[in-house]
């Protein structure tokens, strides 16, 4: 039998009307039962006082002695979470706004209120479906789709701090990687953006590791505040900005996208270098100072790519007594993403654009 859908879009004023009336059933034997942390909940209160857009919701309407009933098949967590926050039953955490860290609904003032009871909640609409009708829909629902990746996962895990700000930072420098050619728009609709900050983040936190050992720090920094750590990832992200900037006086994106630079783990090892060259990346001890004049530094790095494509695109055949060249080389056709790799990458891109060698 077929069913119809009927797009709707409801304020959550209307789901907080019909729960208090006992027309809304959030938890329909098939539906997951409650599960959310309460960082989880914060996040999501946040996402609507900013009023960002959130997964449809799929409900049944049931009538009833005319009276509509509405038993939600996808949705409950998030409704959930809703009426609880309205109710003041958790406050906003200070991992996801600052300025309304610890605030109920109560203590909102009249415009946020407004904000928060008139936000539009699309939801898809079934009409008088069997149990057995919303079963088949339920489980279709939570077995077809795309398989989450890592990034994915791990958001879809945690709420807490390091979380907060590695998906924060990457959307500040995801038009760049899309611009550059450092991702691509498929990369970025699967929070390559997001790898790439937590990336990041935790070679400037603990000094560079292995890319892969960015999930740990989902699980370690899985808190929901610290002034220590706030202060670190705030000097961070602005040793970052400076390395950006940097980099944004030698080459546009276009430039970037047109030279060897664009490959992310090139990249990469590009801004830790600027941010090692001013001191502030573990375990590069030893001074190295870039040059202030943009064109000599152009110059290095337009030298440095040419002598990657030579010889890690075309092919060609390297001195055999520039050992520190081919271990660049060979590192970037071996093992692009393990710490020795990284640390020989960054550390040899330090040396060209510094003229140390």
């Amino acid at each position: 039998m077929t069913m119809n859908f009927s797009p709707q879009v409801y304020r959550i004023s209307d789901y907080l009307e019909w729960s208090s009336s006992g027309q809304l059933e959030l938890s329909p034997n098939y539906q997951r039962r409650k599960v959310w942390s309460q960082v989880a909940k914060s996040y999501l209160i946040d996402t609507i006082l900013r009023s960002k857009t959130m997964p449809k919701v799929l409900v049944c309407e049931k009538l009833h002695e005319r009276r509509t009933y509405r038993e939600v098949v996808d949705g409950q967590q998030r409704l959930r979470a809703i009426i609880e926050y309205y109710k003041d039953e958790f406050p906003i955490s200070r991992t996801h706004s600052a300025e309304l860290a610890g605030m109920r609904f109560s203590d909102l003032d009249e415009q946020l209120q407004g904000i928060f009871l008139s936000y539009p909640i699309s939801t898809d609409i079934i009409n008088d479906a069997s149990t057995e009708e919303l079963l088949d829909t339920f489980a279709r629902l939570n077995t077809y789709g795309v398989k989450l990746n890592k990034i994915e996962l791990l958001h879809a895990q945690y709420m807490g701090l390091f979380r907060t700000r590695a998906l924060r930072y990457g959307s500040k420098i995801a038009d760049r990687l899309l611009q550059s050619g450092v991702l691509t728009q498929q990369k970025i609709s699967r929070m390559g953006e997001v790898e790439f900050s937590a990336q990041l983040l935790v070679a400037l936190l603990e000094g560079i590791k292995e890319k892969s050992a960015y999930a740990n720090a989902y699980k370690t920094y899985d808190i929901e505040t610290d002034n220590d750590l706030v202060k670190r990832i705030d000097e961070a992200e602005a040793h970052l900005d400076r390395a950006f900037d940097k980099l944004d006086e030698v080459y546009s994106y276009t430039e970037i996208r047109n030279s060897e630079y664009h490959r992310p783990h090139l990249y990469y090892s590009l801004i830790l270098a600027f941010v090692a060259a001013d001191g502030n990346l573990l375990d590069f001890n030893e001074a190295y100072t870039i040059p202030e004049d943009t064109e000599i530094l152009r110059s290095r790095l337009n030298q440095l790519s040419q002598d990657v494509n030579d010889a890690y695109v075309n092919g060609r055949q390297t001195s055999s007594s520039d050992t520190e060249f081919n271990n660049f080389i060979s590192g970037m056709r071996r093992a692009t993403n393990h710490r020795k790799q990284i640390h020989q990458r960054t550390q040899y891109i330090l040396t060209r654009i510094s003229g140390a060698r």
